[in-house]
């Protein structure tokens, strides 16, 4: 209760500061772009200034329309969803974690005319399930050009359940440097991840049917509740270096009328957001303290032909402790009968040269064009069968034996790829992204990739039409914890043929109407799942995956009302199990109360008709078929309010208000968190 009081006055005393110090109609002076992770080129993104829905960005019912997981923030989970999860990770061990690990392609670099940071602290729950969670992020420009920023996460959830506490520790160091000729990305990232492993529930029925389980009329509360495993734990590590830059060849040229306002490069495109009234800050002063002066722009720079660097290094382990093996859960225990002690390493440096040939510089380059070749070295450590005496499987002696790596082995692998990427992001009537990947050497030589989308967009009378189309088409190499891996209770060797996915879909949406429809399907070929053994396996058989996503919103004055749905079939229910219908729906009240404070007032609710659920393995960290009990049919309601005071953000929300007797399980044995109440604070400061 102190630590939480102390930072509730911290955040309380900041937002005061905060709103003394701006204006209700102060922008936030803040420009956020991604990069893609090969050839480091910008997208720029909306600032996260969002207001509406902030209570969803911390349960993780917010991740998918459909969303299963094992407890609370940083337990593993998976969207129900297919066309929502994405490729496994060459550690397939991060793949339950997905949401929460920041990665240089999915985070947000900046640029800010002064000094930026934000801090955000939510928590839910009482004294013994308590779940907290406090980020922040802070950015500064050097000068004009230069960018440093840091971001952390910081995450302690006591769990609902037993056995269930789940620590996470989340640092990111980024930096850009943004020049006419030179482009610089940084990204160094540190995340440590130690969840308790509980296995479940022992008996549905204390959910289902409590009076009857516990024998009396008693409400039992969720921590009484019996589960399957104690003194289990996974821990993650994950550590990521990433640089990418580039040099830019061009020439400078006077702005015209015709060219006045349009962005020839991605810089530019960044730069037009940092403008008020036609006019570009400039100043040759460090923006810590300065003061930007409006001068007029009369020359550009226009680039030409760019040549990229890029360098990753990655570093993942993972630990799998536990004691008191309990029958007819694990495997047979391969290495030990009374204790578990797994272990894993990964790590991979890649390295990307491009040249690019960029869009716009002429009026003949409608398009852009850029080439690369890449390499990467990945290094495995497994434990070894013949390498390990079973009296020695204990992580003082393991720990004595890993600097002449007796205890375990490396696997070495290599590849090498050329591929190219054409494109056209200049203009609104079309815009389109063509790319292709192909392994030409080492152990992925044949594994290719080929993607794009294409959009348009223009109006109809009064309303504003947006058309796109996507597709890829994949030949995978099994990556390697598919083929093998090696621990106490999982010991697989398998020889897996390329997996070949093809999709296509495409999206019609009227943003003025709040309409958008999403249809795609996917064919599977040779897909790699887990079976109802937990293990690997494969099937030869075609499977196809249909999905329709509708969003409609509707609005009749202060009372709106959001709506997500989501139908998916497949051809093999048995291997592939999807719930056949998802839900979202949102009702709630918009308006201003006292001129300057914004609120939202409402209710939501989550749904999904019953299908087999993927089970959790703890030992593996991966979901696997399972055909002993169906989830869904049970909905989610949760009743929330949202005040948005000038750059102060708060939220109290009720979890799981219609909490009774029913089956609310997220997976299998694994119960919906029951009902809570929330709260979060969200200030920014700008000074």
């Amino acid at each position: 209760m102190r630590k939480a009081f102390l930072v509730i006055l911290i955040c309380s005393v900041f937002c005061v500061l905060n709103l003394s110090a701006q204006t209700e109609n102060d922008p936030i002076p803040i420009v956020s772009w991604k990069i893609s992770e090969r050839l480091g080129n910008i997208t720029p993104t909306p600032f996260d200034t969002i207001i509406l829905n902030f209570q969803n960005r911390t349960i993780p019912d917010g991740f998918s329309t459909a969303y299963g997981y094992t407890g609370n923030l940083m337990q593993p989970g998976q969207s129900k969803i297919f066309f929502d999860r994405p490729l496994e990770d060459r550690f397939i061990f991060k793949d339950g974690f997905y949401p929460f690990i920041k990665r240089p392609g999915n985070f947000d670099f900046t640029n800010t005319k002064i000094p930026y940071s934000n801090l955000t602290y939510t928590w839910g729950g009482g004294n013994t399930n308590k779940e907290e969670r406090l980020t922040g992020i802070f950015s500064a420009n050097v000068n004009k050009k230069w960018n440093l920023g840091g971001y952390f996460d910081y995450v302690y959830a006591r769990g609902f359940y037993e056995n269930q506490a789940a620590k996470q520790t989340d640092f990111v160091f980024f930096t850009n440097y943004l020049s006419d000729k030179y482009v610089l990305h940084a990204f160094i990232g540190a995340d440590n991840i130690n969840n308790q492993e509980n296995g479940g529930i022992e008996n549905d029925t204390d959910i289902t049917n409590p009076e009857d389980a516990n024998g009396s009329k008693r409400k039992i509360g969720s921590k009484e509740i019996p589960v399957r495993l104690s003194n289990y734990g996974n821990r993650i590590k994950d550590r990521q270096l990433f640089l990418n830059h580039r040099y830019n060849i061009g020439f400078y040229r006077e702005i015209s009328d015709s060219t006045a306002g349009v962005p020839i490069n991605q810089i530019d495109a960044l730069s037009s957001d940092l403008t008020v009234k036609g006019k570009v800050f400039e100043s040759e002063e460090d923006s810590l303290g300065s003061i930007y002066r409006p001068t007029e722009r009369t020359m550009e720079f226009v680039p030409v032909t760019s040549f990229i660097h890029t360098v990753k290094y990655t570093y993942d382990s993972r630990f799998f402790n536990g004691s008191n093996i309990p029958a007819n859960y694990f495997p047979d225990p391969i290495l030990n009968n009374t204790a578990t002690h797994d272990s894993t390493k990964y790590f991979a440096l890649r390295n990307t040269f491009g040249i690019s040939l960029l869009e716009g510089f002429n009026q003949y380059a409608k398009a852009g064009l850029s080439v690369f070749i890449e390499n990467e070295i990945r290094n495995y450590r497994l434990i070894e069968k013949q390498d390990i005496d079973l009296i020695d499987y204990f992580p003082e002696i393991r720990d004595n034996r890993e600097s002449n790596t007796m205890w375990n082995s490396v696997y070495k692998e290599n590849a090498t790829y050329v591929g190219a990427e054409l494109s056209k992001r200049q203009g609104t009537l079309l815009t389109y992204d063509l790319r292709g990947e192909l392994g030409i050497l080492g152990d992925d030589i044949g594994q290719f990739k080929i993607s794009g989308n294409a959009q348009t967009t223009f109006r109809l009378w009064k309303d504003i039409i947006r058309l796109n189309a996507y597709g890829h088409i994949y030949n995978l190499v099994p990556t390697f914890y598919q083929r093998k891996y090696h621990s106490n209770f999982f010991w697989w060797e398998n020889n897996f043929h390329d997996q070949r996915r093809v999709r296509v879909g495409g999206i019609f949406s009227v943003p003025t109407r709040g309409f958008q429809l999403d249809i795609g399907v996917e064919n599977l070929q040779n897909y790699i799942y887990f079976n109802e053994m937990a293990v690997p396996d494969q099937t030869s058989e075609n499977i196809q995956v249909f999905s329709a996503k509708l969003n409609q919103n509707f609005t009749l004055g202060v009372l709106h009302w959001d709506n997500e749905i989501v139908y998916q079939t497949t051809s093999n229910k048995e291997i592939l199990p999807l719930p056949a219908l998802s839900l979202y729906s949102n009702a709630y009240l918009w308006f201003t109360a006292a001129r300057v404070l914004r609120v939202q007032l409402g209710a939501d609710v989550r749904y999904h008709t019953n299908y087999y659920a993927p089970a959790y393995q703890p030992a593996t960290s991966q979901f696997y078929l399972q055909k002993e009990v169906e989830i869904g049919n049970y909905p989610l309601v949760n009743a929330y309010i949202n005040l948005y005071l000038k750059k102060t953000r708060f939220f109290l929300m009720a979890y799981h208000i219609n909490q009774g007797s029913g089956r609310y399980f997220s997976l299998p044995h694994y119960p919906i968190n029951p009902f809570h109440l929330r709260f979060g604070i969200s200030a920014s400061f700008n000074d």
